[in-house]
């Protein structure tokens, strides 16, 4: 999963300010977060990366509701609002009360 984001990364041609190098991972290395910080890092000034980052989380992790979130957003930065209200519907009910609030106020 690391070496998918660092390649997205570099194909979005992001600077790398929080993904870990492989020989750097070891057991205790939240890549998911890591993956996470670095999308919304980049979501105001390249929302394509952000939404190719969070694929990739979503690409292990298909639930990953923060990932969902960030996703909406990026979508929305593109003017995919359709597509971005889809993402968000499926978070409308979320345990998470954060996460349901936030898509209530971009989806809906």
């Amino acid at each position: 999963m690391t070496k998918q984001a660092r390649r997205l990364a570099k194909a979005n041609q992001l600077k790398i300010l929080f993904l870990a190098k492989p020989k750097d991972i070891n057991r205790d290395t939240d890549i998911k977060l890591l993956i996470l910080k670095e999308a919304k890092a980049a979501l105001q000034s390249n929302p394509k990366a952000t939404h190719d980052l969070t694929d990739t989380i979503l690409n292990y992790y298909p639930k990953n509701q923060p990932a969902k979130q960030l996703k909406g957003e990026a979508l929305a930065s593109l003017g995919l609002l359709d597509k971005a209200i889809e993402v968000w519907s499926e978070l409308f009910n979320s345990e998470n009360e954060d996460i349901a609030k936030t898509s209530i106020s971009f989806g809906f």
